[in-house]
């Protein structure tokens, strides 16, 4: 009988406890999976063609790379046809077996205070992800880290079982995401290495602790060699075929045991073999041979796991330099000191005899904090919704009460920064009405009925998902003309394929943005090449202020090569709305490549922010750049991310773009000689009609002890078969020109845009933006731009920047695309108010007439960053 003064603990322990559990299964139900129709754009665009590939039955590694694995599609947060079924109740299944295997160890803790805050840490992971709409993919270590916290779950006995459904586990994990897999690799291998010496140091289960790290490979691999494969009859086939050469290895052995002994006439020989000789030539011959047939059928089966792997590591390990994004300065700090207080904390568990468990933590907590803060922005969500959670496990595992409360202060300090972090990207985390409609049970009843009416739930995506690929609908002539050829979609919009009946023949690295490196780039090359498609769906778009040419840069060098704009279709495509539009221009394959063998070749080291100019040979010329880090850039890089790499350039009309570079593929060769600025441009340029060119570039970044202070950059000049290979203008050519400043009638234009660029990456220019065109006619025009009264002459550009509001304003849909564009250096202007003029060119007579002015007072130049 308990003494009085304990009851009523154990009284409010025990209500506090099943309070906690009801709240449990409210989370269990508000969290339910929630899937959203397919849409256009670059995400669902991804999302959609995982679901394509693992539907056609596409081999990834090898027809596919990307970040996701051929089950990923079930961690995505869209429904796809006939996989919604199978990624709802998968994610259903996830998300129950995290809330269940949480309830467990709440009931396992005697501790309130760390009942409470390991409730509040999962439901603080649950707000946040589902406000960002990550993939569940971070359940899976969720649910993996609930599993190995809970003792009671894995007795010590039971390793070698444990150590197989880890296996299978991680093989499944392996082929969802692969970030996520070698997180779980490590936290298993951990696991199982800790458990190992802790057996070795107590001298207690030694020898099933050590097998179990070997069963927890055989079962990886057994499992890889199985959902690699589309297959997977086939992959079946190979396991069975692995059992078939051990079990006959086993039973030749003992056949020839057997007859041995009867030809010695020593039949009590067999009974005097030593217990190991008897495990190694009996017991474990079948688990040896096993282990290195499976690993013979791996190294030389296709699909090739090894291939599989080479490609996930390459889209891994290139993260960091072609994804990052920086963000506020004092969001990385205020994540840091969490960082760094929580990693001060687990290494807390040396000292308790729990280094297993706390390092894997820590592998955690790193893991997030450089996929949250390497793409800076609303991916720090990712770290601000584990960390909390990272603290409370750990907290689960103290036993000191005092250490209980002190860890209370450290998790109070995490849950307040987090929230604060959260609260900019999220609004229901702004204000408590915002928070109470969120957590309302109205959206708890809608996920239920969702679960119990899935029929009509996943006819309601299907429609919508079809309603949204109506806006990439092409138009019925072009899918005619396409008919049943081969097609693919350069850079990144999928969901072109879904919307129409064509026949989609895509890239391994099917999004050009993420073909990052060298590698990754002549993968893409070589699917070209080998299989050249018919076609290619083209539209100039690129991320991260990227220029469209630099993101698979070999890649697009043969596209440059060997296709052109059909000519049945010689302008872009609209597609969509306005809301949604986009240009896009159908290539077709030429019969014979339009590039002939290099010329003119030269190497040498350039500097960051040294000018270089490009040869006036009147070939086409490519950059092969090759960045070097320095011993601190090579830790930099592995610990967050790479600093930004921009290059300037300065073209022949007066001119400048500044666009972002990718180090880990510049070596493949950046196309420099013609860089258009917009879809007009670039169709007029694959037409064979380039409108400008670039004269000289500059390397830029706001880092340079990152890199060495010398790049090596090799200039490489090939001739071009095109119709003209000259710019149609530069400055030189205007010098003649004759200014008119009465206005005309039948021109109409207006500058819209006119703005010092102070900061950023467009540091120390000037921006006009604006509108021209001729009332009677749909032609484009030649634009120049001026300063002062005696028309000091600063660039020229063309029109064909999409402007459909000034379509809708004028009710004529030929001027959808009358408007242009320029960003001029400023190095050279004087200072102070100026006016600048817009001029329409006619060559004919080397006329222009004036269409819109605009007056901008030019500051002091800022000091350039060194190097």
């Amino acid at each position: 009988m308990l003494p009085n003064n304990t009851l009523p603990r154990h009284f409010k322990l025990t209500f506090s406890l099943v309070a906690l559990i009801t709240c449990m299964g409210y989370l269990l139900i508000r969290f339910l999976p929630n899937l959203r129709p397919l849409a256009t754009g670059l995400d669902p665009s991804w999302v959609y063609a995982i679901n394509y590939a693992a539907d056609k039955g596409l081999v990834f590694g090898e027809d596919i790379i990307f970040t996701y694995g051929p089950l990923g599609y079930l961690l995505t947060t869209m429904g796809f046809e006939n996989n919604t079924w199978l990624t709802f109740s998968f994610q259903l299944l996830l998300h129950a077996s995290l809330v269940i295997l949480t309830v467990i160890k709440l009931c396992s803790l005697k501790s309130f205070l760390q009942q409470l805050i390991l409730f509040i840490g999962l439901c603080f992971f649950y707000l946040l992800a589902t406000g960002l709409g990550v993939p569940p993919e971070y359940q899976i270590l969720l649910l993996l880290f609930t599993l190995l916290s809970n003792e009671l779950l894995l007795p010590v006995q039971k390793i070698r079982q444990q150590a197989i459904f880890l296996g299978v586990f991680s093989g499944f994990a392996l082929f969802t995401k692969f970030t996520i897999s070698v997180c779980t690799f490590v936290v298993i291998l951990i696991f199982l290495s800790f458990r190992a010496y802790q057996a070795i140091e107590h001298k207690l289960h030694q020898e099933i602790s050590l097998l179990a790290i070997t069963d927890f490979f055989i079962t990886l691999g057994t499992v890889s060699l199985i959902l690699l494969n589309p297959n997977r009859l086939q992959g079946f086939a190979y396991v069975g075929l692995c059992l078939i050469v051990s079990g006959t290895v086993v039973l030749i052995k003992q056949v020839a045991v057997a007859a041995f002994s009867r030809w010695r006439s020593q039949p009590e020989a067999a009974a005097s073999e030593t217990q190991f000789r008897q495990r190694v030539t009996g017991k474990y011959l079948f688990y040896l041979t096993y282990g290195l047939t499976l690993l013979l059928v791996i190294l030389f089966s296709s699909p090739s796991l090894l291939a599989y792997i080479k490609g996930s590591l390459e889209i891994a390990s290139g993260y960091s330099s072609a994804m990052g994004i920086v963000g506020e300065f004092r969001h990385v700090w205020l994540a840091a000191s969490i960082l760094l207080f929580v990693l001060a904390f687990l290494a807390s568990g040396l000292y308790r005899n729990d280094l297993g468990f706390s390092l894997s933590l820590a592998v955690l907590l790193f893991l997030s904090f450089k996929h949250g803060f390497v793409r800076q922005g609303s991916h720090e969500l990712i770290f601000f919704a584990l960390a909390p959670w990272i603290v409370a496990m750990q907290i689960s595992r103290l036993r000191s009460k005092r250490g209980i409360q002190l860890a209370s202060i450290l998790f109070s300090y995490t849950l307040v920064v987090s929230l604060w972090g959260a609260s900019l990207f999220l609004p229901y985390l702004s204000s408590i009405d915002r928070f109470l409609e969120f957590l309302a049970p109205q959206a708890a009843m809608n996920n239920l009925v969702n679960v119990i009416h899935f029929d009509q739930y996943r006819a309601n995506l299907d429609k919508l998902s079809h309603d949204n690929f109506k806006q990439r609908r092409l138009p019925l002539s072009v899918q005619k003309m396409i008919g049943n050829r081969s097609i693919d979609i350069v850079p990144w919009e999928a969901a072109i394929a879904a919307a129409n009946d064509i026949n989609w023949q895509p890239r391994p690295i099917f999004q050009s943005y993420s073909a990052y490196t060298a590698f990754l780039d002549n993968t893409n090359l070589e699917s070209l090449a080998k299989a050249p498609r018919d076609y290619l769906l083209y539209s100039f778009m690129a991320i991260d202020e990227r220029h469209p040419f630099f993101e698979e840069p070999k890649t697009f060098r043969y596209i440059f090569c060997h296709y052109n704009v059909s000519q049945q279709l010689p302008d872009s495509i609209t597609l969509g709305s306005e809301t949604v539009a986009m240009q896009a221009a159908l290539l077709e394959k030429l019969q014979t490549s339009i590039c002939l063998p290099e010329t003119a070749e030269q190497t040498f080291a350039l500097k960051w922010r040294e000018t270089k100019s490009l040869p006036e040979n009147g070939l086409v010329t490519y950059a092969a750049i090759e960045f070097r880090y320095s011993w601190l850039g090579k830790l930099y890089k592995a610990l967050f991310r790479t600093p930004p790499i921009r290059m300037r350039v300065t073209y022949t009309n007066g001119t400048v773009g500044i666009y972002r570079v990718v180090p880990d593929n510049a070596q493949n060769g950046l196309l420099l000689s013609y860089l258009p600025k917009d879809q007009a441009e670039a169709v007029s340029l694959l037409s064979g009609h380039p409108l400008t060119a670039v004269s000289s570039f500059q390397l830029l970044t706001n880092n340079p002890m990152v890199f060495q202070p010398d790049v090596e950059v090799k200039l490489a000049s090939f001739p071009v078969n095109l119709p003209q290979q000259q710019p149609v203008f530069d400055l030189a050519q205007l010098q003649q020109t004759t200014f008119i400043a009465q206005p005309d009638s039948n021109l109409a234009g207006y500058i819209d845009i006119a703005q010092v660029n102070e900061s950023g990456s467009l540091k120390n220019t000037l921006t006009f933006a604006g509108w021209a065109l001729a009332k009677n006619s749909a032609a484009s025009h030649w634009v120049i731009l001026t300063i002062g009264t005696e028309h000091r002459i600063l660039g020229i550009v063309k029109t064909g920047t999409a402007r459909p509001d000034v379509a809708n304003a004028l009710k004529d849909e030929r001027y959808q695309n009358s408007g242009w564009s320029a960003t001029l250096d400023l190095a050279g202007l004087p200072r102070g108010k100026h006016s600048f003029d817009a001029w329409v060119y006619d060559a004919s007579n080397q006329t222009a007439l004036r269409i819109a002015q605009r007056q901008v007072v030019l500051p002091q130049l800022n000091p350039a960053p060194p190097g």
